[in-house]
């Protein structure tokens, strides 16, 4: 009886230790690529096949990980892509997923091309 208990409580523990991690956020990539550094530190890693370059945060209570050094907005593309035309024009931008085109928007940060929405 013994011997058939011992794996099931392994495969408990195993199971109850995989619930209990976090859904979302960064990968651990990203805090051990902070674990040395402080705060607005510069820092980079690779997730998968990506490579991801930017500076630590966080919020104050937990540690500190690699994210985006630029704030959330258009990527440069966009802003690239309605140099030259006017608010309102169609506009084209290269994205990993192919050409996308969209219109120029102006935004508190300039004229950028609005993509559409991908539909879910």
């Amino acid at each position: 009886m013994t011997r058939t208990m011992l794996p099931a409580a392994a495969l408990c523990l195993l199971a109850t230790a995989t619930l209990a991690q976090p859904r979302g956020g960064p990968p651990a990539a990203a805090f051990e690529a902070c674990e040395d550094k402080a705060r607005g530190d510069a820092c980079s890693f690779t997730d998968g096949d990506r490579t991801m370059s930017g500076t630590c945060g966080g919020p104050e209570d937990r540690p500190l990980a690699c994210g985006p050094s630029r704030p959330h907005g258009p990527p440069p593309e966009a802003f690239e892509a309605c140099e030259g035309i006017e608010s309102g024009d169609a506009c084209v931008v290269d994205t990993p997923d192919g050409t996308v085109e969209g219109t120029c928007e102006d935004g508190p940060s300039g004229r950028a091309c609005r993509l559409p929405r991908p539909s879910r």
